[in-house]
């Protein structure tokens, strides 16, 4: 699947369904972005700008049913720029 316009933002989630509005705790991105621990999908996640850390490129999206049972979602991108939009 692919956007044909570019004023959307489409998002295709891997290993999530559908992330609800009214479970979003937080979201983060800079240093507050939680970033997988295994450095394999940690390396494969980072591209783009040389020049930005992967931290800056990355929005975490916190979600649960209440503030024990969390879920951290990234969405990583190329420049530390976007991320600011996203969040």
């Amino acid at each position: 699947m692919q956007c044909s316009d570019k004023t959307y933002l489409c998002v295709f989630l891997k290993d999530v369904d559908l992330i609800d509005i009214a479970t979003i705790r937080d979201t983060r991105t800079g240093k507050g972005a939680k970033l997988p621990r295994d450095p394999k999908i940690r390396q494969s996640i980072n591209y783009g700008s040389t020049q930005d850390s992967l931290e800056d490129k990355t929005l975490t999206v916190v979600s649960g049913p209440d503030f024990v049972n969390l879920t951290f979602t990234n969405f990583c991108t190329e420049k530390k720029e976007t991320a600011k939009v996203w969040y």
